[in-house]
């Protein structure tokens, strides 16, 4: 999902799960995260959901995408990998960049889409342009995998490890292995 929360007050977290059950979307992203790692909140998976569910019927991108990953893979409600895939292509049309690795990677692997590399570069592509830092360094390393494979571009090993280089130096863990760093 999207990492660890602050250390909040009793005060702020009642604060938060009150504008929550008033229709404030963004307390009901914020306790939907709370309740998924169960920091300050019983963890409860299928809340989450719900919350995330109420705050993406608002619009609020962060919840399409992070609902998007309860539908991949099950947390909360039943596992849905089509519905996932729509999600993350709602998030990633409204400039989400994890959003838009997802969606690239559904058309590299060929999940619930028709396989198609070209499409799955040019969102790997368009996620370089987030304000994610992760989000940038995942892209990096795909895009390398698709240079490394000649997937949607020609197969070019030297090009492939400079892209694993960038995102190795975004800190993704992947592309560390691959160039030796861990």
């Amino acid at each position: 999902m999207n990492g660890k929360m602050i250390n909040i007050t009793k005060e702020k977290l009642e604060a938060i799960v009150n504008k929550a059950n008033a229709g404030d979307a963004e307390a009901q992203y914020t306790t939907a995260m709370l309740l998924i790692y169960g920091e300050f909140l019983p963890e409860n998976e299928e809340k989450a959901a719900e919350y995330l569910t109420k705050a993406h019927e608002q619009g609020y991108t962060d919840a399409t995408y992070n609902l998007g990953i309860c539908y991949h893979y099950g947390h909360g409600l039943e596992a849905d990998p089509e519905r996932a895939f729509n999600l993350y292509k709602e998030a990633a049309y409204q400039g989400h960049g994890k959003g838009m690795t997802m969606v690239g990677k559904f058309y590299y692997d060929g999940t619930y889409v028709e396989q198609d590399y070209d499409e799955a570069m040019k969102w790997f592509e368009a996620s370089l342009a987030s304000d994610d830092i992760e989000a940038v360094a995942y892209g990096e390393y795909l895009i390398g995998n698709c240079y490394s494979e000649g997937h949607g571009v020609e197969e070019n090993k030297d090009t492939a490890m400079d892209w694993y280089k960038k995102s190795a130096a975004h800190g993704d863990f992947r592309a560390r292995r691959i160039i030796g760093m861990v």
